[in-house]
């Protein structure tokens, strides 16, 4: 009984340092090194799939719609589309689609049921989330009618997580790349 209690330990012993993350020293020094160019040059993230939040009402009207492309609710194709985030010093102009409810209403007839405006930017914070392996960029940013809460997780140039949470409309997910704006 002894030997299969000390097996079963040295089991749980080994499984739990086996879980360690992978983030090693060389991917916190590319993230601090991203960090700090982040700071200063303009930069822009381009949405491949939007992730939207999943509803009921969501769900009935969209199924239809997106099955025919190969989509569905869970995960929407967006590459090529040309939907970006583009940040620069203390500004940010989104031009992302928006799929899911709104919560309150931006007026009859609205023409902009995206996040498609440009706006200053305020409470700016970026910190390297060692326990998590990425780089935090998060933001909050008004348009006419809401306030906007914009969170991006870089874990790489390659594979960006934005999370968008307004307070009229359900949250959104995308994910996607960044690229660096090349000022003329």
């Amino acid at each position: 009984m002894k030997k299969i209690v000390t097996g079963f330990l040295l089991l749980i012993v080994v499984s739990t340092i086996s879980c360690k993350s992978s983030f090693t020293d060389a991917k916190r020094q590319e993230l601090l090194q991203l960090q700090k160019e982040l700071d200063n040059k303009p930069f822009a993230f381009q949405a491949e799939t939007a992730l939207p939040f999943q509803t009921q009402a969501l769900n009935n009207v969209a199924n239809d719609l997106l099955l025919q492309s190969g989509n569905s609710t869970a995960r929407i194709n967006l590459r090529g589309d040309g939907y970006t985030i583009k940040i620069g010093e203390m500004l940010a102009k989104f031009s992302l689609p928006f799929y899911g409810e709104r919560r309150l209403t931006g007026g009859y007839n609205g023409t902009n049921t995206g996040f498609d405006f440009e706006s200053k930017m305020s409470d700016r914070n970026v910190v390297l989330e060692e326990d998590n392996g990425y780089l935090s960029y998060k933001f909050t940013t008004t348009n006419q009618t809401e306030t906007i809460d914009v969170k991006i997780a870089i874990y790489s140039m390659e594979n960006v997580r934005v999370d968008v949470n307004s307070s009229h409309r359900t949250f959104m997910k995308y994910e996607g790349k960044l690229v660096w704006i090349v000022e003329e």
